[in-house]
């Protein structure tokens, strides 16, 4: 491979007037990762900017957005656009969540998100949001794993063997001007080859598959019973039949804590009320009653810390 076969470029909305950044900006996503449609608070005030690295083998995009944005790919696009490669994004900062035909998954600062866009998805990214996401091929990942891999996923990437490649995602953009191509393709079959351990769960014992799979189950828990203002971690642990310093433990080790996860999940359900035709219907005050929040200052000031506007503004 040479090293012409290596290419950096840029695009940033300043580059244009106010009015055009939200096309701009959807031409440019298009052209870097896939054809969808974006959504966002005030169009006009958009700012972002995105790096892109490539080869014919992989690809790494480095991006930025000041405030929320959406970004919905349906199926007609799908069709138009067909792309099986998987994705492996890493945020840096702010909050991202990715609803598809399979469930939702959040995915905090320090986590990886591994997912394709073969099929019909939702993302939401949070207000001053930035990270980078690889691209490469689905059979390069499935010959390592000796198996399809799962169509999303979540990867604890703060410590151990996922730190390494959240170090090592950061490191290839920051050193884009001074790699070539055989070195920026030897960094990526890396990166990909550690991923492979991580998916497997080949990364112990930074984070084990039994830690996971409690915090799955106190999401679960969470989200039925988003509405009970009482609902704390000891609740939790004692209806799921653990100790609450069991349940810490097991999320402290995967990233988080059992108020972050009540926090989290019933914003995410606040967040589908707000945008849910069939709720449209419900006050925000009863939607803040639904999802377990003691007052509409409440709901409103965490809603805002969240996802960058007031709940009024998804409506």
């Amino acid at each position: 491979m040479s090293s012409e076969t290596y290419l950096v470029d840029r695009a940033a909305t300043d580059e244009v007037a106010p009015r055009d950044r939200p096309e701009f900006w959807s031409e440019s996503t298009a052209a870097y990762q896939c054809r969808a449609s974006h959504r966002y608070i005030r169009p006009h005030e958009f700012t972002a900017r995105a790096t892109r690295q490539r080869t014919t083998s992989y690809q790494l995009v480095e991006w930025e957005v000041d405030q929320p944005e959406w970004v919905y790919r349906t199926r007609l696009q799908v069709r138009q656009d067909c792309d099986e490669n998987y994705r492996l994004m890493l945020p840096v900062s702010g909050t991202m969540q990715i609803f598809g035909q399979r469930g939702e998954l959040a995915t905090p600062v320090g986590h990886g998100a591994v997912f394709t866009v073969d099929t019909p998805f939702r993302m939401m990214l949070g207000p001053a949001n930035r990270g980078v996401i690889l691209t490469f091929s689905r059979q390069e990942l499935e010959r390592k794993l000796n198996r399809s891999a799962p169509p999303i996923a979540l990867l604890n990437l703060r410590l151990g063997l996922g730190g390494v490649l959240a170090d090592m995602l950061t490191r290839l953009a920051t050193e884009r001007e001074h790699l070539g191509s055989w070195q920026f393709d030897a960094v990526c079959e890396r990166i990909v080859e550690i991923l492979s351990l991580l998916v497997l769960g080949d990364d112990r014992p930074s984070v084990t598959s039994y830690s996971v799979e409690i915090e799955h189950a106190v999401r679960r828990y969470v989200r039925e019973h988003a509405g009970d203002r009482l609902l704390t971690g000891s609740k939790i642990a004692m209806a799921l039949g653990w100790s609450l310093r069991h349940v810490q433990r097991s999320l402290q080790e995967v990233g988080t804590t059992p108020q972050e996860v009540i926090r989290q999940e019933r914003l995410g359900l606040a967040m589908r009320m707000v945008q849910a035709p069939k709720d449209r219907c419900m006050t925000l005050t009863e939607i803040a009653n639904r999802c377990g929040f003691t007052s509409l200052s409440t709901f409103s000031t965490q809603f805002r810390q969240q996802y960058g506007a007031a709940p009024r503004e998804f409506r």
